[in-house]
């Protein structure tokens, strides 16, 4: 009787500790079809709900941003780190026109196509985010003086 409680118990805490360590913000790609490095997430636009096929490893994650700021017209831009900005142009130079999915705490908030190669530091994220999702989000980023 203990053995069974004993291996519920290991595969909750398994599982909070897989659910814990997905990226409250990361940057996807987007592909056509279903394969076996994608999950299927949905995406609410204008109304709509699109089923996207967003690869599991992300191009850029929690650690390759630097600072977030809600500007005064409610959009959200973002720093990416110097090591997270090679990585994202590195990762979107054949992306072209092609569709990322932008995912916070496990949700797609926006599903851009691209239509720049390189992007440099700064990103701006300007619709379908909650303020206070969006306020979150900032409060986990450090303050700017550094505090």
């Amino acid at each position: 009787m203990k053995f069974p409680l004993l291996a519920l118990i290991v595969l909750l805490a398994a599982l909070g500790c897989a659910r814990a360590a997905e990226p409250s913000m990361a940057f996807a790609k987007v592909l056509k079809e279903q394969s076996s490095s994608t999950r299927e997430m949905s995406y609410e636009f204008s109304g709509k709900t699109f089923l996207l096929h967003v690869e599991t490893t992300p191009i850029v994650a929690d650690a390759d941003f630097e600072r977030a700021e809600i500007l005064p017209d409610g959009m959200l831009k973002l720093w990416l780190t110097e090591a997270g900005e090679k990585k994202f142009d590195e990762a979107v130079r054949d992306w072209y026109q092609k569709q990322i999915a932008i995912v916070i705490n496990g949700r797609v908030v926006c599903a851009p196509s691209l239509e720049a190669t390189s992007f440099g530091r700064e990103l701006t994220i300007s619709h379908n985010l909650p303020r206070e999702e969006a306020k979150a989000l900032v409060a986990s980023f450090p303050r700017k003086d550094g505090r």
